[in-house]
């Protein structure tokens, strides 16, 4: 059997690996500085963009592949492939490294904050970079613009809506929110131990430990990302999908988002 890796294989590589980092480091609290650190602050946001826009194009692709547009997407394992990956892990390396030095719990490191900053955003676009390299035929990196550019940048529009979506459904916290607090609470409240649910405050835990959940915790961001990446894909593979029955998707992506943002938080807890 002739093993390959594929852009799909790239694309949830990249999403855990980025996944990781954002388990790992925090950097929300660098918004208070009042220099030019407080830029590294959204850098949470910015990598939810890259992943998302990631996605976007990798959708957009493999629908152009299902049409004959673009030829398979992957690469049989061989040389160049490794060399790629071992560069991608290389890359993760690095960009582990500068993210940890940044967000130390010390403080940043000396030196210039924006030159930091551009060390960074270059070691963030590494790994995304090396894995496509990997997963994409050198025949599809030579061919023109004229033939790959539109599929990239209807990726990098669908990517950059969800992102949009996923920021804005924070919106919805006040009539929405209370409902993942009530989740939470119900099942914190049939495991063993004592349970603690503050919904004025939008407090809740156990009697050892309590979380704030604010709107960027609620799910609703993942609810919005889901509704533009299923919409997408609904869109572009209209002429092979079954409807109205796959219309199902989107509440069935929507319940998904729900319930695991609820397992997250009692694991939390």
């Amino acid at each position: 059997m002739r093993v390959s890796f594929s852009l799909r294989v790239a694309a949830g590589l990249v999403a855990a690996e980025y996944l990781g980092l954002s388990l790992a480091f925090d950097s929300a609290y660098l918004r208070q500085r009042a220099d030019d650190w407080a830029w590294a602050g959204y850098s949470g946001a910015l990598a939810v963009f890259l992943v998302a826009a990631f996605g976007g194009a990798i959708l957009v692709a493999a629908s152009d592949q299902r049409h004959r547009r673009l030829p398979p997407l992957a690469n049989p394992m061989g040389s160049r492939v490794a060399a790629l990956l071992a560069a991608h892990l290389g890359s993760v390396g690095l960009l582990w490294w500068i993210t940890g030095l940044i967000l130390s719990p010390g403080g940043p490191p000396a030196g210039p904050a924006l030159a930091w900053l551009a060390v960074w955003a270059i070691a963030a676009a590494l790994p995304p970079l090396t894995a496509g390299m990997a997963a994409i035929p050198s025949s599809v990196l030579t061919r023109s613009l004229e033939t790959v550019a539109p599929t990239l940048l209807a990726g990098l529009s669908i990517g950059g809506g969800a992102w949009l979506a996923g920021e804005g459904s924070r919106l919805l916290w006040s009539p929405v929110g209370p409902w993942t607090l009530h989740a939470v609470a119900s099942v914190l409240g049939a495991l063993p131990g004592t349970s603690f649910y503050d919904p004025a405050a939008s407090v809740i835990g156990s009697d050892r430990f309590r979380v704030n959940v604010a709107p960027a915790c609620s799910g609703l961001e993942g609810i919005g990302l889901m509704s533009v990446f299923v919409g997408a894909f609904l869109v572009l593979n209209r002429r092979t999908l079954k409807f109205p029955q796959a219309l199902l998707l989107l509440p069935l992506s929507w319940s998904a988002s729900f319930v695991m943002n609820v397992v997250r938080i009692v694991a939390l807890v």
